[in-house]
Formats: C-alpha cells, sequence, structure tokens
C-alpha cells in the first residue's frame, strides 16, 4: 500500500515536470519529443547560470527575455514546471515588481533541475506514461 502511494506521488510529481501527453498531441512523434526535450535539458543549464548572472546584475531586460524565450520553449515540449515558472517570471518583471526576484528566479531554477534530473534517467519517457 505504501508503495503504491509512493508511485501515485512520483507520479503527479513528474506529471508537474512534463506533460507526455500534450506533448504528444502537439509533436506527433516519440522521438522528436525525447530529442526536442533532452536539447531543450541542455541548453536550460545555460540559461541557469545567465539568469543568475542577470539577477546579480539587475539587468532586468535580460530576465525578461530570458524568462519570455523558458517560457515559449518549455511549453512547446510541454515543460509545465518550467513554463509556468518563466511566465511567473516574466510577469512580474513587466509589472515592476522586484521585490520577489530572487525568490521567482530559484523556483525557475529548481524546474529546470527537475527537468534536467528527469531526462538524465534511463528510460525516463517510460516513467511519464
Amino acid at each position: 500500500m505504501d508503495q503504491n502511494l509512493s508511485n501515485t506521488a512520483m507520479l503527479q510529481d513528474l506529471s508537474k515536470i512534463l506533460d507526455i501527453d500534450d506533448a504528444m498531441s502537439r509533436l506527433g512523434c516519440e522521438d522528436l519529443f525525447i530529442l526536442a526535450t533532452e536539447q531543450f535539458s541542455k541548453t536550460c543549464q545555460q540559461y541557469k547560470n545567465e539568469l543568475f548572472e542577470s539577477l546579480e546584475s539587475e539587468d532586468t531586460q535580460k530576465l525578461i527575455m530570458l524568462a519570455h524565450t523558458l517560457k515559449g520553449s518549455g511549453a512547446s515540449i510541454s515543460a509545465i514546471g518550467v513554463s509556468s515558472s518563466a511566465l511567473e517570471l516574466e510577469q512580474a518583471m513587466k509589472v515592476g515588481e522586484t521585490q520577489n526576484l530572487a525568490q521567482l528566479v530559484k523556483t525557475l531554477s529548481c524546474s529546470i533541475d527537475s527537468l534536467c534530473e528527469l531526462t538524465s534517467e534511463s528510460g525516463w519517457v517510460e516513467k511519464l506514461k
């Protein structure tokens, strides 16, 4: 019983990272989904570094651009966590809400880490099915 609860919780957590059904309806091909998601995960590491550099240097325009890029790219592969966290950051920046900026960047960074951790595991696609 505890194992079933653990598996259910794990699947719910995975669905907050990636929505494979939505991605497959958009991309139509599992091989394309895998390739795009793994490439996006690799690219996200650089974006994550740039987010923190931009936060530290108070480069608001670059933060908006990075958040916008991550939002759109994440949405294209149904990376729910990355896309929604990036949307929150982008919206806050556009209206000048900077008091929680560090927390929003940290949340986005954690979403990126979750995606990268998932896609680095062998057989990660099967876990989402």
